[in-house]
């Protein structure tokens, strides 16, 4: 008489082959899992280098001629080094700061990585810049300023009395990827319009 049941062998198989799917189905899980966090790390990356273009963008673009004062002298606020920069800009261009008024805003490369500082104008007595935001995703950064027809690597308006046409920002990110790009400053295309706007008419 036969009986039913399975043996210990085919209950040891049995127990092997779920064990060995068990297995195959947690690699695939991890590696779909991995693979899930390398794409939103890099959609993240992503869109936080746009943010860091276009804050460089509408903060650097939107930069006035502010005049500063010196006792009874006044000089333009707009100080640009090779990794630094330091300008007065109409608020609600610079994000993520919003006010009334104006600001002064200063863009720092440093081993943290970019940093913008900013004071409302004009400044309440004692007061100093207060960092705003720090994009540590930026490695390294560097500024050339355009004057006539020649890129420069330092600016002051004080001594120019005039702004820059246009700023090249040169961005590296921490993931190796590197970007420059030109970013005009508008004051400065519209005083340029209304010069040859003068122009033509004494010519006419």
């Amino acid at each position: 008489m036969g009986e039913s049941g399975f043996t210990l062998i085919e209950a040891l198989a049995a127990i092997f082959i779920s064990a060995a799917l068990v297995a195959v189905f947690a690699a695939s899980f991890r590696v779909g899992l991995d693979s899930f966090r390398k794409g939103s790390s890099a959609v993240e990356m992503e869109s936080e280098k746009r943010f860091v273009v276009k804050a460089l963008d509408s903060g650097i673009g939107s930069a006035v001629p502010f005049r500063e004062r010196y006792g009874d002298d006044a000089a333009l606020v707009f100080r640009g080094g090779a990794a630094n920069l330091s300008l007065e800009t109409a608020c609600g261009e610079v994000e993520p700061i919003t006010c009334g008024g104006t600001k002064l805003v200063a863009f720092d490369s440093t081993a943290r990585g970019l940093i913008v500082s900013a004071m409302t104008l004009p400044p309440a007595p004692g007061s100093a810049p207060a960092i705003t935001s720090v994009y540590g995703e930026v490695e390294d950064l560097s500024f050339e300023y355009l004057g006539g027809n020649s890129w420069r690597g330092d600016w002051d308006a004080a001594a120019e009395s005039a702004l820059p046409e246009a700023v090249r920002a040169r961005v590296s990110f921490r993931d190796g990827q590197k970007t420059v790009f030109t970013i005009l400053l508008r004051a400065s295309i519209r005083a340029r319009a209304v010069d040859e706007g003068a122009d033509k008419g004494t010519n006419e």
